[in-house]
């Protein structure tokens, strides 16, 4: 049977097309008791903006330029550094402290209120570890004992806490490992001699074991 009238023609569909097919970036660069240190994409520039404190309950507070030298390492406190000059701030109090570099240290971290500095010699190998502290007086400048010849390997820092730092090492005679810097002794032992990675490997720390 012949249909007496002809069925109309839907109306076109236009979907637009998105402004991007993939989410936008959200790293994380460090966690506390209270929330993490992180950066957010713009879904229009596609660049990272400055970095945020986010606690865990969702609110966000400023935490340093995206041009700074951004850290937190199992910590409520977080470093921002830029040239020769380091701003603790404890995200939970709500309170800030600067401090100046020694003349010839390289910020490498910061790991609560402990600040990780090296020195080079002529070659630009790094030759000595320094622990920075704010003090009423003014500044402690502790060296880091233990190295005994240590040169630095790729990056000197790998993971840290508030306790302890693992470093990268490699001796005079070419042996190297990783080795672990105590924080309050300021002494440095080794811990993975032998073990070898790039330039991304890290340790990670529990709070009685660590995972290479």
């Amino acid at each position: 049977m012949l249909l007496s009238q002809a069925q109309a023609e839907p109306a076109p569909l236009v979907i637009p097309a998105p402004d991007r097919y993939e989410p936008t970036g959200n790293p994380v660069y460090g966690a506390g008791t209270t929330g993490v240190l992180e950066r957010r994409e713009s879904a229009t520039a596609a660049a990272l903006g400055d970095y945020q404190w986010t606690t865990y309950g969702g609110s966000a507070t400023f935490a340093g330029s995206a041009s700074d030298t951004v850290t937190a390492t199992a910590s409520d406190i977080v470093s921002a550094a830029f040239t020769d000059r380091v701003t603790l701030k404890d995200m939970k109090a709500g309170t800030s402290t600067a401090l100046t570099l020694p003349a010839g240290q390289l910020f490498k971290g910061s790991f609560g209120d402990a600040v990780l500095t090296a020195t080079r010699d002529e070659g630009g190998a790094i030759n000595g570890l320094h622990i920075l502290r704010k003090t009423a007086d003014g500044l402690s400048d502790t060296p880091v004992t233990g190295l005994n010849g240590w040169v630095e390997r790729y990056d000197t820092v790998l993971g840290g806490d508030t306790r302890s730092v693992a470093i990268w090492y490699a001796a005079p005679d070419g042996t190297h490992g990783v080795g672990l810097l105590d924080l309050e002794s300021a002494s440095v032992r080794p811990i993975l001699p032998g073990a070898t990675g790039g330039a991304g490997a890290r340790v990670v720390f529990s709070g009685t074991r660590l995972a290479w």
